[in-house]
C-alpha cells in the first residue's frame, strides 16, 4: 500500500514539473512572437477551411474564388506571413 501511495507522489511531482517548464517556455516568447504564431495558427485555421469548403463545393465561380483565397493562404503562409 505504501507503495502505491508512493509512486502517486513521484507522478505527482513529474507532473508538476513539466508544467513548471511548459510555463517558463511560455514565458520566453516575446509578444511578436506570440502574435507570429496566433497568426499562424489562424492562417492554417482558413487554409483548413477554404480546403474544406472547396471539397463540398459544386459551382464553378465559387470553386474558383476558394482556389484564389487557398493561393493566398498558402503564399502567406510559405513567406512568413
Amino acid at each position: 500500500m505504501a507503495r502505491g501511495f508512493e509512486s502517486k507522489q513521484v507522478e505527482e511531482q513529474q507532473s508538476m514539473a513539466q508544467a513548471k517548464s511548459s510555463d517558463s517556455q511560455k514565458q520566453a516568447l516575446t509578444p511578436e512572437e506570440k502574435a507570429r504564431m496566433q497568426q499562424k495558427a489562424s492562417l492554417e485555421l482558413m487554409r483548413t477551411k477554404i480546403v474544406n469548403d472547396l471539397a463540398a463545393s459544386t459551382n464553378e465561380r465559387h470553386r474558383a474564388m476558394l482556389e484564389l483565397a487557398l493561393k493566398d493562404v498558402e503564399e502567406k503562409l510559405k513567406g512568413g506571413f
